[in-house]
């Protein structure tokens, strides 16, 4: 599916001060406005900033373009898993190659930061 938006993102930012935090996607900056949401394509390079010095909180839900097949969103899922994990450390990233690609998907447990005891 080439040239067609495959995932996108609705984000809305909560408690901020207006103009002082901003999303880019593409070449195109994006200030935050209060009580405004964001949608945009995630397969374009983005980046964020606070310039505020209070706490961002941003809620961020990711769908899928409607023309793609179960087998593409399955392949996205799967990145998608992988980076979850990958952010977690180079021990929850053995985990997740061991459990997905030797023993199946199926086999895989939730990705949970648990203190060991």
């Amino acid at each position: 599916m080439l040239n067609q938006l495959h995932t996108y993102s609705l984000t809305y930012l909560f408690t901020y001060s207006e103009g002082e935090c901003w999303i880019q996607v593409g070449e195109t900056k994006h200030y935050w406005k209060n009580g405004k949401s964001c949608i945009f394509d995630t397969s374009i390079l983005h980046s964020t900033e606070n310039l505020s010095t209070r706490t961002r909180y941003v809620l961020l839900i990711r769908f899928w373009h409607p023309q793609l097949s179960a087998t593409e969103i399955e392949a996205f899922k799967f990145i998608f898993d992988y980076l979850d994990y990958a952010s977690q450390g180079e021990e929850a990233l053995e985990k997740f190659e061991y459990i997905h690609l030797l023993m199946g998907k199926d086999k895989a447990p939730p990705l949970i930061n648990k203190p060991s005891k």
